[in-house]
């Protein structure tokens, strides 16, 4: 019998590696090794190599033997389908979880889209972008697509912090507050095209920098 004790250092190995890739602390193409993370997490190897490997399967770590563990790098074609998918999910998911939404949540993300911020406030600019996306995913009440939403926004955070552009950021909190509006207003179609042109300017925004960067 599995003790619970075990259970849990496996969970929290793997949520916590999970966490520091998809913020990426472990950035795109980071080489990081067993060792490191023993230490940072002070735990031992065992909870730590079964993380990995389901990290492995999920396609956010690559296994090297003798080398290391490789944080996997985003591509343009990442770019791509992670941005298709969205754009082909989220304006539906704001229509159908539209009529389930609090109130008073609703206005809690307004505010702090509202919230001006400076760089050293990035990371929870950031955290508040993908909680709101996670949160309309929640109320669509459809438990396929929110676990595939899921997945979508998680390689999502890491997209918009690899590639953090102010405006973008900006224009985005913008973006956000237009949305909740219609929302409150009980306006679900418009607000699911306020999201499909939110979505297609972060997609193009996020080229525009890999692209960028390429040519250095």
């Amino acid at each position: 019998m599995i003790k619970k004790e075990t259970v849990a250092l496996k969970r929290f190995a793997y949520d916590e590696i999970k966490k520091m890739i998809i913020n990426c602390v472990y950035a795109p193409g980071y080489l990081l090794n067993e060792h490191e993370l023993v230490s940072q997490l002070n735990i031992s190897r065992t909870p730590i190599r079964e993380a990995l490997n389901r990290l492995e399967q999920e396609g956010l770590v690559r296994i090297i033997p003798k080398k290391g563990i490789l944080v996997s790098n985003i591509s343009i074609a990442d770019f791509s389908q992670i941005y298709q998918a969205r754009i082909e999910l989220e304006p539906y998911v704001v229509q159908i979880a539209g009529p389930h939404l609090n109130r008073e949540k609703l206005l809690h993300f307004r505010e702090r889209f509202m919230l001006e911020t400076d760089d050293d406030d990035r990371m929870e600019q950031f955290a508040t972008d993908t909680a709101f996306h996670t949160y309309l995913a929640e109320n669509c009440n459809n438990k396929y697509i929110y676990q595939l939403m899921k997945k979508v926004l998680d390689e999502n955070t890491r997209v918009m912090i690899s590639t953090r552009n102010k405006s973008r950021i900006d224009n985005a909190c913008n973006e956000h507050v237009k949305i909740i509006d219609l929302l409150l207003l009980g306006d679900h179609e418009a607000a699911s095209q306020v999201m499909r042109t939110h979505i297609v300017n972060c997609r193009d925004s996020a080229v525009a920098y890999f692209l960028d960067r390429t040519k250095m």
